[in-house]
């Protein structure tokens, strides 16, 4: 259940709350059937919204949460007054907050994490926009003559992310008595960077079903995540009984990607086809894993729990397939082979391994057509999984 004010800025003519309403009706399967939602306006209440029946302006609350109300409400009257907005970065009136990696909470966030709701459970947080999206896409193609077609492609992306959660884990000898509890209280920041490019060139060879095609791709990928932890302990009376555990985790990654490839088909007699090509592909990884301890307010590294790595790969691979329609009958049988050369660095242990080797994959398949819309087929393949080249840090 929850019960949270709305406080809304000065008001002039006849009030109108069909916003209020709208908003409400909208996120009613988000904030519960337990909810009563309050504006006052010079001491009075000018509107009042209960939903459902077992909870309402008059149910007793514990002083704790009221306690959360009204620092909402003192926060809300120096909005109104005009000596703070909404957007007034907390850490401006709290300079602890920034120095905890917190100076980005303005006190907007601050009130979605006022109103009696907790903030993972569905409630008037979830109104409030935590994250933030841009993405580019852009094709174009320019047709050299009726056989031959040059294309560009760019895609990117920038997100960024915040967020924060508050967990009470209690701790007992035995089923219903608390012995010691923990409450940690963790803030995320993330940033997601990306940028793509293709050109491709296709080239009609003649009028049998010939073809050519080429492409060239660069990426270029900078993800930032940055994670604060802060766990206070305390006895069965609520005392601090040992110092806090304050750590935080800043895992920057960077990742470039170049590659070419080179594509041949060509028609042959009594319905084969076949197929060949190269790539080459060149990757460049530097992932970073940094976890500091705050002691006596200054950070230091946990080396035990840190490492940089970089990665490099170099992939040179070849392919042919071969297609053969019997009737009702398809049959494709192929191999890739790779040339792999990888070199991975521990910056921090000054550690490196290179490795080259080589690799086969054949593949095989039968496909029988039985009847209109109805097919069958069996068929092997040897693949590999690469790597997830941001997580790429042992």
């Amino acid at each position: 259940l929850g019960l949270f004010l709305l406080f809304l800025q000065p008001v002039t003519g006849q009030y109108n709350f069909t916003g209020v309403d709208d908003m409400l009706q909208k996120n009613e399967k988000a904030l519960g059937k337990h909810v009563v939602a309050l504006v006052w306006k010079d001491g009075k209440i000018v509107y009042k919204k209960e939903i459902g029946e077992d909870f309402n302006a008059k149910t007793q609350v514990a002083v704790g949460a009221s306690g959360q109300w009204l620092a909402a409400a003192v926060s809300m009257i120096y909005v109104d007054e005009g000596k703070i907005t909404l957007d007034t970065k907390a850490g401006k009136l709290v300079p602890l907050l920034a120095k905890y990696m917190k100076g980005y909470i303005n006190l907007r966030h601050c009130l979605t994490h006022t109103t009696g709701l907790e903030a993972e459970k569905g409630g008037l947080g979830r109104l409030m926009p935590k994250s933030k999206f841009e993405s580019l896409e852009e094709e174009v193609d320019y047709f050299i003559n009726e056989n031959n077609t040059i294309g560009l492609t760019m895609n990117g992306y920038l997100n960024n992310y915040y967020g924060s959660d508050k967990i009470n884990t209690t701790i007992g000898h035995q089923s219903g008595q608390i012995d010691s509890s923990v409450l940690g209280q963790n803030s995320f920041i993330s940033q997601y960077k990306s940028q793509t490019y293709n050109l491709n060139y296709k080239s009609m060879l003649d009028t049998l079903g010939q073809e050519l095609n080429a492409d060239l791709d660069f990426s270029k990928v900078h993800n930032i995540e940055n994670a604060y932890y802060d766990n206070d302990f305390f006895n069965a009376g609520g005392l601090h009984y040992r110092s806090p555990v304050i750590f935080r985790n800043l895992t920057p990654s960077k990742i470039k990607i170049v590659a070419g490839k080179l594509d041949y088909l060509l028609p042959l007699p009594n319905k084969m086809k076949l197929e060949t090509g190269i790539k080459s592909s060149y990757v460049n990884t530097d992932n970073d894993f940094r976890s500091e301890q705050q002691v006596n307010d200054a950070w230091t590294n946990d080396v035990s729990q840190s490492n940089r790595f970089s990665y490099k790969e170099n992939v040179n691979a070849a392919y042919v397939n071969l297609h053969k329609d019997l009737n009702s009958t398809t049959v494709q049988v192929g191999l890739r082979t790779e040339l792999t050369h990888t070199e991975g660095k521990s910056i921090t242990l000054q550690d490196e391994t290179i490795r080259d080797y080589i690799d086969f994959f054949p593949s095989i398949s039968v496909n029988q057509t039985l009847s209109k819309g109805n097919t069958i087929g069996i068929s092997y393949t040897r693949r590999i999984d690469r790597p997830d080249y941001q997580a790429l840090n042992p």
